[in-house]
């Protein structure tokens, strides 16, 4: 990131919202009592829970009788409406609502819980997500840089997202800040688009722009975030590299977009990267035109490449599928989760496969935050390797236990499976649950 800049500290403007409301209560299954939600703002076709190991870890966390967190995102404003919607797969994750998530671009997405950390301060946050206090150093790393970081969730506290926006506007960390500046700054209330859309055309480094642009959509809906973004792509006096990214961000937010807004959208995209390097062309082609851009890659003998615009389609193409699994074969260094949409169950079989191969944690990171929010068991034998991994133990088996009902059959499966580091595994866990 590009070195911090002494600014005049100020906040990010808000305007006043309703009273926070609390989410409906739920009965809970035979036992006739009520389960009780935080307090959120959020809409409640924006409110989306994704099951996933890190998010159950999380509940886990809060104290016995405290009402559950609330997840959500404006990503979900324009539910049904969004262009991606079309590719909706029932029952790929969890719930429908994580279904919709998936098909609109999940887990390149920013997701706002309310009611967690219990103590929603600054120390509560710094003691989830930066258990080192290196955000608390006013010569330490900003809380932007932290939290989206591969090893983070893709989940940020009401708080701790209104810190990313002041950290963007005054460049400095604003946990270093007074606790009563950072409640300040970081009070509820509701970000106006137009602040938004203005917070992303301020960037001035790659590595902020896709933050940016995913925090203001949390909070303000896909829109103004793209709003932002073309602002970006329009500044020939920016480094080339905040422009590609800018490019490179719109990919996602595109699909959550209404049919009219994605088309005005590439229409402006087509106009502003007219006679553009070959750089910014490019990153122009596979957004206007995927699959223009992945034939052309693939004509040219460079399969791995044209896996760039076909992450964004639909998925269950004969051609996405092939260079998912051709991809993999040719030791991938990271997990590509979006692989699961697109690709479906033969591609996360090859995934489950290839897991051996990677190296360090991040892989873990990606499959604990992730895939598991998915419902296929395709994944299972790997989420059992993490299970017994140290660094991940604590933090899959709320997992495993919440999802135990819809796990048992397929473990017990397992456990009488001939692959016997996995069917020890499965008997292990079964005994537990």
């Amino acid at each position: 990131m590009a070195t911090k800049k002494t600014a005049t500290s100020k906040a990010p403007a808000k305007t006043a919202t309703p009273a926070a409301k609390a989410t409906a209560t739920a009965t809970t299954a035979g036992a006739g009592s009520v389960t009780a939600f935080a307090p959120s703002p959020a809409p409640e076709h924006t409110r989306v829970d994704p099951e996933s190991a890190d998010v159950e870890h999380m509940k886990s966390l809060l104290p016995v009788g405290t009402p559950k967190p609330v997840f959500s995102t404006m990503a979900l404003v324009h539910g049904e409406q969004a262009v991606g919607a079309q590719g909706r797969r029932e029952g790929l994750a969890w719930n429908r609502q994580m279904d919709l998530l998936w098909a609109l671009g999940y887990p390149e997405v920013l997701l706002i819980v309310d009611g967690f950390p219990a103590e929603s301060g600054k120390q509560g946050h710094l003691d989830y997500w930066d258990p080192e206090q290196n955000s608390a150093k006013r010569d330490g790393d900003w809380w932007v840089d932290r939290c989206f970081r591969s090893s983070q969730p893709r989940v940020l506290g009401r708080a701790g997202a209104w810190a990313v926006l002041w950290e963007l506007q005054n460049r400095e960390s604003a946990f270093a800040l007074p606790d009563a500046k950072f409640l300040e700054i970081t009070s509820p209330g509701h970000l106006d688009p137009e602040v938004g859309k203005g917070i992303v055309a301020g960037c001035w480094h790659r590595d902020v722009v896709s933050p940016a642009a995913l925090t203001v959509e949390a909070l303000a809906g896909p829109d103004c975030a793209v709003e932002g973004l073309l602002v970006l792509v329009a500044n020939p006096n920016l480094d080339e590299e905040v422009r590609w990214q800018a490019l490179r961000s719109l990919r996602p937010v595109a699909r959550r977009l209404t049919a009219s807004a994605k088309a005005l959208m590439v229409s402006r995209v087509t106009a502003l990267t007219k006679g553009a390097s070959a750089n910014i062309t490019e990153a122009a082609g596979i957004l206007i035109d995927p699959m223009a851009y992945a034939r052309a890659k693939i004509a040219s003998g460079r399969l791995k490449y044209a896996l760039s615009g076909l992450d964004w389609l639909d998925g269950h193409d004969e051609l996405v599928l092939r260079c998912q699994l051709e991809s993999l074969a040719d030791k991938p260094d990271i997990p590509q989760p979006r692989y699961a949409f697109t690709g479906g169950e033969p591609s996360l079989l090859a995934e489950a496969a290839h897991f051996g191969k990677y190296e360090g944690r991040d892989v873990g990171y990606a499959y604990m935050r992730d895939y598991t929010s998915l419902k296929s068991p395709a994944l299972l034998g790997p989420q059992l390797e993490l299970l017994g991994a140290k660094d991940f133990r604590d933090r899959m088996m709320p997992w495993f236990k919440a999802h135990a009902s819809d796990l048992r059959a397929e473990l017990e499966t397992l456990a009488e499976s001939g692959n016997a580091k996995y069917a020890k595994l499965a008997v292990s866990l079964l005994k537990k649950l």
